[in-house]
């Protein structure tokens, strides 16, 4: 999967492919730029099987196939975000010449999901915030939700406070654990927890309101950018 691409020299192309047997992949494209068929249609959002030259240094591509393009991701604006959005977490979170089969999937179900009927609902905010939950999941680093991060005990209707430090909701018990963590209401966390249940394509029925998505939006901010990187 196609999550970025640099113009180098002349004619040729970088390309971070995502792959499921080797991570996160830097390839050089030759003469990518030149209008030539031998990797046409190899742009952002694309699914395909590649072949790298052999030889030492920096792999080359030598041949790709698409097996998915994912076109409707490009008639609309916030498919594109999101989209893009995912790609840039993906390329931050992925490891180069490291086995990525999980992350490799996610990415994939991603633009599967954004890949939908003119006119169907992908969920807007709600979505990225789903896509950060998976993320965070498959990393093994998935804020508790409903339990207090420090006790395990479930959190039954009580304040809840929001600690990144120490991996997500915090009981009034153990607050004294963290005396950064905020207070965070608890249909934040309700609409977190059913983000992260459901599948990436059913995120549009999560029942989000302005409040929340940014209240959510604050929280994992913060999150991701302690546990997956800080954004360029």
């Amino acid at each position: 999967i196609v999550l970025r691409q640099v113009d180098v020299g002349e004619s040729d192309r970088i390309a971070s492919l995502l792959t499921a047997e080797r991570g996160r992949v830097e390839a050089r494209v030759p003469r990518a730029r030149k209008g030539g068929r031998r990797f046409g249609g190899l742009d952002l959002f694309v699914l395909a099987e590649v072949g790298f030259a052999p030889g030492r240094g920096a792999p080359k591509l030598s041949s790709a196939r698409i097996l998915g393009a994912f076109p409707r991701i490009r008639s609309d604006l916030v498919r594109v975000a999101l989209a893009s959005y995912a790609a840039e977490l993906l390329q931050q979170a992925s490891v180069e010449e490291h086995e990525s089969p999980e992350l490799f999937r996610l990415a994939r179900a991603a633009l599967e999901s954004l890949d939908r009927p003119e006119g169907e609902e992908v969920g807007g905010l709600g979505w990225a915030r789903a896509f950060e939950l998976k993320l965070l999941h498959v990393l093994g680093v998935r804020p508790r939700l409903r339990r207090c991060a420090v006790s395990g005990r479930e959190l039954s209707g009580t304040p809840g406070y929001w600690s990144t430090r120490l991996g997500g909701v915090l009981s009034g018990e153990a607050l004294q654990e963290d005396p950064l963590a905020r207070p965070i209401p608890d249909e934040v966390l309700a609409r977190l927890d059913e983000a992260l249940r459901r599948p990436l394509v059913q995120q549009a029925e999560v029942p989000w309101t302005a409040r929340t998505a940014r209240e959510a939006s604050s929280a994992l901010r913060d999150f991701v950018a302690e546990h997956v990187g800080v954004r360029d």
